[in-house]
C-alpha cells in the first residue's frame, strides 16, 4: 500500500538558513557579478560592467604610464611589467571604481551580501572605493579567471553561509535562555500537542535525513504541518537535538 502522506520532514532545510546573495569576481582581464543562493548562481550580465581594466581605463591613461602591446599600437595593458607598485595600485583603483559604479547601480535597492572574489591583493583595495554596505568579511581567494561559476559559487556559499545561520544561532539562545522556565518542550507528544494549539514559536529537528520507524515520522510529520500552519520557525540542528526521533520546541506561552 503507498502512504499517500506528504511528508516534510525532509524538506524543512529549505525553510531557512538559505538566501540570496551577490558574487563579483574580479580579475584584471574580465568582471562577472552573479547572483546565488545555496543551491544556484547565475550571471548578471549588464552593459555597466567594464570589460576588463584595460576597457575601463585605456583613453584616461596619461601615454607616459603605457605599457603597448608590440604590434598592436594603441592597445593598452596595465598587467604584467612596464608599472611601478604605487602606479600599478593607483590604475587597479580606478579600475574598481568604474566597477563600483556599476554594482553600486546594479545593487542599488539590494541589501543582500555581496561576496568578493579574487587574488588577495584586489579585496582590500575594492572594499576601499566601494560603496556597497554588505560585503562579507570572509572571500573566494585567488584567481577567478580559469575558475568555473560553480567553483566560484561553492566557496563563496562558505563564504557567506554563517551570516544566514544567525537567525538560527539567535533561536537556540533564546531557548537555552528559559529551558526550565515551562516555554520549552522536548517530548514529542507534548510537541504535537502544543503544535495543535498554536503555542509553538521555534521547532528543532536533528538530523531530517535520517529513518524513523512510522508512528514518530507520523507524528512528526504531523507537528511540522501543524507548526507551519500558525507561524512556527523550523530549523534543522543536530547541535540542539542529537536524536533524530527527537524533537525540541521553544513555545510562544
Amino acid at each position: 500500500m503507498v502512504n499517500d502522506i506528504f511528508y516534510l520532514r525532509q524538506l524543512t532545510p529549505f525553510l531557512h538558513g538559505n538566501g540570496p546573495f551577490f558574487i563579483l569576481a574580479l580579475s584584471q582581464n574580465s568582471v562577472k557579478l552573479f547572483k546565488a543562493d545555496q543551491y544556484s548562481v547565475e550571471q548578471i550580465e549588464s552593459s555597466l560592467l567594464p570589460d576588463s581594466m584595460d576597457e575601463a581605463l585605456w583613453y584616461e591613461m596619461p601615454q607616459s604610464e603605457l605599457h603597448h602591446r608590440s604590434g598592436a599600437p594603441g592597445i593598452t595593458l596595465f598587467h604584467g611589467q612596464g608599472l611601478g607598485d604605487e602606479l600599478r595600485k593607483e590604475a587597479i583603483s580606478r579600475y574598481f571604481q568604474h566597477v563600483d559604479r556599476a554594482v553600486s547601480e546594479l545593487l542599488k535597492d539590494s541589501t543582500d551580501p555581496l561576496v568578493l572574489a579574487g587574488v588577495p591583493y584586489y579585496i582590500p583595495l575594492y572594499k576601499e572605493i566601494s560603496h556597497y554596505k554588505y560585503i562579507c568579511d570572509d572571500f573566494v581567494e585567488g584567481s577567478v579567471e580559469k575558475r568555473t561559476a560553480e567553483e566560484i559559487h561553492s566557496v563563496a556559499w562558505m563564504a557567506v553561509r554563517e551570516k544566514f545561520q544567525e537567525p538560527l544561532h539567535k533561536k537556540i539562545e533564546q531557548f537555552q535562555n528559559v529551558q526550565g522556565s515551562g516555554l520549552t518542550s522536548d517530548s514529542l507528544p507534548d510537541v504535537l500537542e502544543a503544535a495543535t494549539e498554536g503555542r509553538i514559536d521555534t521547532l528543532f529537528l536533528g538530523n531530517v535525513h535520517a529513518s524513523l520507524d512510522d508512528v514518530n515520522e507520523s507524528m512528526m510529520n504531523t507537528a511540522i504541518r501543524r507548526a507551519l500552519n500558525s507561524g512556527a520557525e523550523i530549523y534543522e540542528s543536530e547541535a540542539i537535538v542529537n536524536d533524530p526521533s527527537q524533537v525540541r520546541a521553544l513555545l510562544r506561552f
